[in-house]
């Protein structure tokens, strides 16, 4: 099964340079910037959300963007490559909507109503699109057929198993099994199996600075051995 984005794999001992290298900075991405999809190909694709411009990295060495992407984009907050290189990318902070970039003609779509920005974008196996709708406290699925669906939260903030508070980002697995990083939660990442509207807490006890805790994660990864990588936001 070929999947569009980058899943590594670690070896057990993978020691990690603690010095960073810059590759891109607010001349490209703006201020505040918040989406970034990492392909197969180790391609980085990122939207500088005050021009609503996509800027492309086909090789990371380079510090130049290799293509960038114009489109009528309102403060997007979030973006998917799928394997063929389409471009699924948030517009709905003013615009209400999830835009398609077709690679094929470098047209421009519509393919999905949001009444919230989508601070999480999704593309499954099947190519079902999901949405996670900040401000709404839910996730919003739009399936092939193109009938939309809620599938985690109720649209109502809150804590029981069934509900969310300001999810941000979300990772799909090849099980179809959905996972929110719960951004308003003290619980934090929250796993709901497929056609399970109550969820699992699989990612911190509760709100903290240790290391078993987190404190308003915002986005998630997956190696390809399923650990999770989480950006744990107001931890730094």
């Amino acid at each position: 099964m070929t999947l569009s984005y980058n899943q590594p794999r670690f070896c057990l001992n993978t020691i990690w340079n603690s010095i960073a290298t810059s590759f891109a900075d607010q001349s490209f991405l703006g201020t505040d910037p918040h989406g970034i999809f990492v392909n197969s190909n180790s391609s980085i694709y990122i939207p500088n959300r005050q021009t609503g411009q996509i800027y492309i990295w086909l090789n990371e060495n380079h510090l130049n963007p290799t293509k960038t992407i114009e489109g009528n984009l309102s403060d997007p907050f979030s973006l998917f490559v799928t394997t063929n290189g389409d471009i699924y990318v948030d517009n709905g902070q003013y615009n209400g909507r999830v835009d398609k970039w077709i690679v094929e003609n470098e047209t421009w779509i519509s393919v999905m109503n949001a009444t919230s920005p989508c601070f999480g974008l999704f593309i499954d196996i099947y190519e079902n699109l999901y949405c996670s709708m900040f401000y709404n406290h839910r996730v919003d699925k739009k399936w092939s057929n193109g009938t939309t669906t809620i599938v985690a939260g109720t649209g109502v903030r809150g804590s029981e198993s069934d509900m969310l508070t300001t999810p941000w980002g979300i990772f799909v697995d090849i099980n179809l099994d959905l996972y929110v990083a719960d951004w308003g939660n003290d619980r934090k990442i929250q796993l709901f199996r497929l056609n399970q509207r109550n969820g699992i807490t699989v990612a911190c006890s509760g709100y903290g600075s240790t290391n078993d805790k987190l404190s308003f994660p915002q986005t998630m990864s997956f190696d390809s051995y399923g650990n999770i990588y989480v950006t744990d936001c107001n931890n730094n």
